[in-house]
């Protein structure tokens, strides 16, 4: 597993806004064909962060994963969002972590 952009998990709303518009445009110019990549990311983060949900989809040959974290060793918690050719998710999966 290759990590492009890691972020600090932040409890500032601001800050949490401004982290989120920074991974739709990441993810966007990664896949630049998928039109619904705003609004799905955008649902998925608010999912992962109000009800710790998970969402992923498939674009194309890639599946699309976001789904809330809080590792042991943090007081905060986060989005992990992964991007990846692989079938199955199951390296991702909230009990393996």
């Amino acid at each position: 597993m290759n990590v492009l952009v890691a972020a600090k998990p932040q409890r500032d709303p601001v800050r949490e806004s401004i982290a989120g518009d920074q991974t739709i445009a990441i993810i966007r110019y990664i896949l630049p064909k998928w039109s619904a990549a705003h609004e799905w990311l955008s649902q998925a983060l608010d999912a992962a962060r109000q009800v710790h949900g998970r969402r992923a989809t498939k674009v194309g040959k890639l599946t699309v994963l976001v789904q809330w974290s809080q590792p042991a060793d943090l007081d905060s918690t986060f989005a992990t969002v992964v991007v990846t050719k692989k079938t199955s998710l199951n390296e991702w999966n909230w009990r393996n972590n």
